[in-house]
């Protein structure tokens, strides 16, 4: 369920996805359906300064030019407005899996950071999470270099959802994401 607000824009590049987002909002007179290109400047002197808040998930690691795109993302929102990105980390897990899904990489904490910094946001929060699909991922994609998952394996794994939620916490190492929470200074 969506927070309140009186206007909500949902975006894409892909005719499809944006087929299917205004078919699936269509009732939704406060929900617009926005064709928008992170990588096009141009597709944000229209909303320079609308949104409150931009959420990016799972779609900066598709970005050949990040910078541009956070930029972009940081002149959508008014001052003050915030910024949640969700980007899958670690580098070293990059392998057949991100190659099928289009990744142009993975993201470390400071990456991501940077990246943020140097488009003007200042940082409120960097949050790691889903340890346990580490070393699913690192076996698949790096070592089996398997180009999907495949049903039972993902069974299985969805059926332990309750003992990965305790394990998760007891992991050694940086989560499968990373998400930052960025905010727009009030003073821009």
């Amino acid at each position: 369920k969506m927070l309140p607000r009186t206007s909500y824009a949902a975006s894409d590049i892909d005719p499809l996805y944006l087929d299917y987002l205004g078919n699936r909002f269509a009732n939704y007179s406060a929900v617009d359906i926005l064709r928008v290109d992170l990588e096009n400047d141009a597709h944000f002197d229209a909303v320079a300064g609308c949104f409150d808040t931009v959420l990016c998930l799972n779609v900066l690691e598709h970005v050949a030019q990040s910078d541009r795109a956070v930029r972009n993302m940081y002149r959508a929102l008014e001052p003050g407005g915030f910024a949640i990105i969700l980007v899958p980390q670690g580098q070293w897990l990059y392998g057949s899996l991100d190659r099928v899904l289009d990744h142009v990489k993975r993201y470390n904490r400071t990456d991501l950071a940077d990246t943020c910094r140097r488009a003007g946001f200042e940082i409120d929060r960097l949050l790691s999470f889903n340890r346990t699909g580490v070393l699913p991922w690192f076996l698949n994609a790096r070592i089996l270099r398997r180009k999907h998952f495949g049903k039972l394996q993902l069974k299985f794994f969805d059926s332990m959802v309750w003992f990965w939620r305790i394990a998760d916490r007891f992991l050694p190492f940086h989560g499968l994401s990373v998400i930052c929470i960025a905010r727009k200074p009030m003073a821009d």
